[in-house]
């Protein structure tokens, strides 16, 4: 069976598309594809750890909203105690350390309860309040999505932070420090085909670059590109 490649680059989408949810139209027409795998994937890591939807915290004066971003630990915690001064009135609420990568809270008799942030913040419990520690967790999104349903299939699903079934052509963990190209080659490792009943053709390829577990687009992304494998 002769296998033909199709390379894909964000820079090469159609205009006005996004780079997250790009469309690309092929110059001809791909026919008789019994099955794609992705060969190779690149892109740049300039993924938020903090969007909107894990950036709000509840206290017992007022909802605090960190902008979203990407953010070291000391600068994340630097940034919620300043808020939290906000909120609550002059203070030192949140302090982080380096060495354990703990936030050392002194809430004094102001609360936390548990909401969107809760997650990072290493927090499980429905309220919070005077002293303690919580251990921050900053990797995420931990893997990135690509979905293709043109070329999708059910035979990769996964399950979504909400349970629910999504069927991207390919995930993959983020492995490289923010700002870094990662790059991938699945040569030496599964095949990963997605294979079809009968044989199909595709001269449209519309994706959707997502966080795996809460399915959130990426929105930030820059440039990425993947080669696909045909036969």
């Amino acid at each position: 069976m002769s296998n033909r490649y199709l390379y894909i680059d964000s820079r090469s989408r159609n205009l006005g598309s996004q780079i997250s949810n790009p469309t690309f139209l092929l110059q001809s027409k791909i026919t008789n594809i019994s099955r794609i795998r992705v060969k190779s994937i690149s892109f740049a890591n300039t993924f938020f750890n903090v969007s909107n939807q894990n950036n709000r915290l509840k206290t017992s004066s007022g909802d605090v909203i960190m902008p979203a971003g990407h953010y070291t630990g000391a600068v994340f915690v630097t940034t919620l105690d300043a808020l939290l001064n906000g909120v609550f009135g002059a203070g030192t609420y949140a302090t982080f350390s380096q060495t354990t990568n703990e936030i050392e809270w002194n809430l004094g008799t102001h609360t936390i309860y548990q909401s969107q942030m809760s997650n990072i913040l290493g927090v499980n419990e429905a309220t919070l309040t005077s002293s303690f520690k919580s251990t921050l967790y900053l990797a995420t999104p931990s893997h990135i999505s690509f979905l293709c349903p043109v070329i999708a299939n059910d035979s990769h699903i996964y399950v979504d932070e909400k349970h629910e079934n999504f069927s991207p052509v390919i995930t993959v963990p983020i492995q490289s420090p923010y700002l870094s190209v990662e790059t991938n080659s699945f040569d030496h490792g599964p095949l990963n085909w997605i294979e079809y009943g009968q044989h199909i053709s595709i001269s449209k390829l519309q994706f959707k670059l997502c966080d795996s577990f809460s399915k959130r687009e990426l929105a930030e992304a820059s440039h990425w590109s993947l080669i696909l494998e045909i036969q």
